[in-house]
């Protein structure tokens, strides 16, 4: 593979439309999300303006990893998002996604770091939860290698495009409580 320079940043309003294209490019990649080929199911302007929302929000963020092209092909990205209920605004759901071509490069693990340093150093948010398939082992090394930890099992979170329902974990890094 040649090698690329790759941009990590923070997603902007004018990213929305290679997003979507990512979020179709990934969801025909893998079936450890929890989408499809369909990719995520919004509209550019609404995804635009939720992009240009998140830029001021201290509880919500949102990274992509963009190849330094004149394309400017987004390759990765990392979310987190709240809600700002009273009893549970302290939480936080992160997700990453990596395009199939850059997987076990690294990626994934550097769009996570630059997520918990944002959590760390910026956020008011306390924990951070994400939900993961028993069968993405990968995945699992990653976010324990990151100081997360498994809080539970749950039973057939997801179903493959056979039919086959697997089971996934639940998550969670706690400020002051990561190994």
């Amino acid at each position: 593979m040649k090698e690329v320079e790759i941009c990590i940043r923070q997603a902007q309003a004018s990213d929305a439309e290679e997003i979507l294209n990512f979020s179709k490019r990934v969801g025909s990649q893998t079936e450890h999300l929890t989408y499809g080929p369909e990719g995520i199911p919004y509209a550019s302007t609404y995804l635009a303006a939720n992009l240009e929302a998140l830029r001021e929000s201290s509880c919500q963020f949102w990274l992509v990893a963009v190849e330094d092209s004149p394309e400017g092909r987004v390759i990765g990205q990392v979310t987190v998002g709240s809600v700002l209920e009273r009893h549970i605004e302290h939480i936080g759901e992160i997700g990453v996604v990596v395009d199939q071509d850059y997987w076990g490069q690294g990626l994934g693990r550097l769009l996570m770091e630059e997520a918990l340093t944002w959590f760390h150093e910026f956020s008011p948010l306390y924990r951070l939860e994400l939900r993961v398939l028993s069968s993405n082992r990968p995945a699992i090394s990653l976010y324990q290698s990151l100081g997360f930890q498994i809080e539970g099992k749950a039973k057939a979170v997801s179903r493959k495009l056979s039919g086959e329902y697997v089971d996934g974990y639940y998550m969670a890094y706690v400020k002051g409580q990561e190994k």
